[in-house]
């Protein structure tokens, strides 16, 4: 089933959710859960948002956002550097989310 298409209004307050496929671990050691927060605070350095909270679970993360950008613009880009980062480090071939 398709997920509809979130309908996105600048300024609103989101709350985003990515977990690993199949409730694998993504984040097993602390460099890990660093190396997402790099990826966030560089994508705010390109896209402006303002980031109010977060949590870093072991096979998932919430992220409390607000953005002038386009939301899907900016998870695109955490949530690309962090699989290519994850994918280096642990050799992993496919899809982390």
């Amino acid at each position: 089933m398709v997920r509809r298409k979130r309908n996105w209004q600048p300024n609103a307050y989101y709350h985003v959710v990515m977990r690993g496929n199949n409730r694998q671990n993504i984040f097993s050691t602390e460099e890990d859960t660093y190396h997402l927060t790099r990826c966030i605070s560089y994508s705010h350095e390109k896209y402006t948002f303002s980031l109010i909270a977060f949590c870093i679970m072991t096979n998932h993360y919430h992220l409390l956002i607000r953005s002038e950008d386009e939301m899907s613009k900016i998870m695109r880009e955490v949530n690309r550097r962090y699989s290519d980062y994850y994918s280096k480090r642990y050799r992993h071939v496919g899809r982390i989310y």
